[in-house]
């Protein structure tokens, strides 16, 4: 993988990254349960006495946007990487967006069943099922678009260019 596609797949990530974000925090509201409580559940995985609901928490915003935009943006990447061409293949952008879909998806099914309750049970158990998953979709789906059809134009690397 090139410079290129790793800046791109970090900013996509991000993007990605914010969208889920904004949609979480939305639905969450109007289910009731507080427009903060997405990164107060986050925060918790590593800062105990955020709180779990929707209360606001200066230190519980930082460290869980600290977070959620460090997983984003990294996953970002990891996707960037998938959708470098191999040997001149170059995926549309339909097949990039419904591999960001599957991806988003299978990041969902991993966090949510298995790394989150592995780090932190009560946050994650607390995390509305349908909205996690949602939001997973709209990032994976958001990767497919800016970075997909991107990384086709993602040329040979040039030797300074390239990340060993």
């Amino acid at each position: 993988m090139n410079k290129t596609a790793l800046v791109r797949g970090a900013a996509g990530g991000a993007v990605g990254g914010l969208l889920m974000a904004i949609w979480s925090m939305i639905a969450i509201a109007l289910t009731g349960t507080g427009f903060w409580t997405p990164i107060n559940l986050i925060a918790h995985t590593a800062f105990p006495s955020a709180p779990l609901g929707g209360a606001f928490s200066a230190p519980a915003l930082v460290i869980g946007l600290l977070i959620h935009f460090a997983v984003a943006i990294g996953f970002g990447v990891v996707f960037a990487a998938l959708m470098t061409p191999a040997r001149g293949r170059r995926p549309t952008t339909a097949t990039s967006a419904g591999f960001g879909l599957v991806y988003g998806l299978v990041i969902w099914l991993v966090m949510h069943f298995a790394v989150w309750p592995a780090a932190d049970v009560v946050a994650a158990s607390a995390f509305s099922l349908w909205v996690f998953a949602v939001g997973h979709l709209i990032y994976g789906l958001t990767l497919g678009l800016l970075v997909g059809p991107v990384t086709r134009t993602v040329g040979p690397a040039e030797p300074h260019s390239q990340i060993t």
